[in-house]
């Protein structure tokens, strides 16, 4: 199941949408301003090098739009270390970082980050919260994390407490605790938890949403998988319609071309594919078959 958290999408942690934000040219601008005012008009050389300042320094600014280290070092010169827009720009660096594969590194900036902000705007606060879900998801997806279940468990219960079920950051939460339930084994209380998400989702940010459809999919996908394995071809096929439904409010909701939908319509394929092998090996019985009461040959 795909990452449902949405802090990485959100404007306010997006590392382009921050450096833009600070308007090197105004800056430029409001230095040239100050500076018309202390240096008489007569003095040409200080005049160039004031320019020539301002050059270098919107030179470095534009750049920090593309060299993120540089961005960084640039924004806590200005703001200091627990400025929120630099706090947001190092968890942005940190989402990137993860993106690209170097888990380690996003881990090792998280660590330098959490203390000052669970300091600075305390541990109940929602971006704190939500900081600690990531950190928590990267060292228990990509490391060796005892007990990551039941941490990730007392995490959520301070995220409803904080912020309330229906809140999106807590979703997700939830919905990666399920995912470690499934990996871990316990398949009875991963379904339970997933259908709580999905009914919870669907009530509070809609059915249409981009969190409840993942969930939606990552329900389905264990529906389907624990019938398989039980040999419940009842499930099974209750799970294809439910894709299938699945993948039809995808293409109108998100279109053909988004990857939520690609990759459900892939799924739906496989499966029907093994479906279509299964009964023509005589395994099961075709759905049509099935609904006139005829067994299976493997369950009698």
């Amino acid at each position: 199941m795909e990452e449902l958290s949405s802090i990485c999408r959100r404007r306010d942690y997006d590392w382009r949408y921050l450096s833009k934000s600070w308007r090197p040219p105004a800056v430029v601008i409001a230095l040239a301003a100050v500076g018309s005012i202390f240096i008489p008009a007569g003095e040409v050389w200080r005049w160039g090098y004031l320019l020539g300042v301002l050059l270098v320094l919107n030179v470095l600014a534009r750049r920090a739009h593309r060299d993120v280290p540089l961005g960084l070092a640039m924004a806590q010169w200005i703001w200091g270390t627990d400025h929120p827009r630099v706090v947001r720009l190092r968890v942005a660096w940190a989402a990137q970082l993860s993106r690209q594969g170097r888990i380690g590194l996003a881990v090792t900036q998280l660590d330098d980050i959490l203390p000052g902000m669970i300091e600075v705007w305390g541990p109940d606060h929602p971006e704190t919260l939500t900081v600690r879900a990531m950190h928590l998801r990267l060292r228990g997806d990509y490391g060796a994390l005892p007990g990551r279940v039941a941490a990730l468990e007392e995490l959520t219960g301070e995220m409803l407490r904080a912020m309330g079920p229906g809140h999106p950051e807590t979703l997700a939460a939830r919905g990666l605790m399920a995912k470690w339930l499934d990996q871990d084994g316990d398949t009875n209380r991963a379904l339970a938890l997933y259908e709580d998400v999905v009914s919870v989702s669907s009530e509070t940010l809609g059915a249409g949403d981009t969190l409840t459809l993942r969930a939606r999919r990552a329900l389905i996908e264990l529906r389907y998988i624990t019938a398989s394995d039980a040999n419940n071809m009842d499930g099974r096929y209750a799970a294809l319609d439910e894709m299938t439904d699945a993948v039809r409010d995808m293409l109108w909701v998100l279109g053909p071309a988004h990857p939520i939908t690609v990759g459900s319509q892939r799924t739906l394929d496989l499966w029907m594919e093994e479906t279509r092998v299964d009964i023509a090996l005589g395994k099961i019985r075709p759905f049509d078959a099935r609904r006139r009461g005829e067994a299976d040959p493997g369950s009698v």
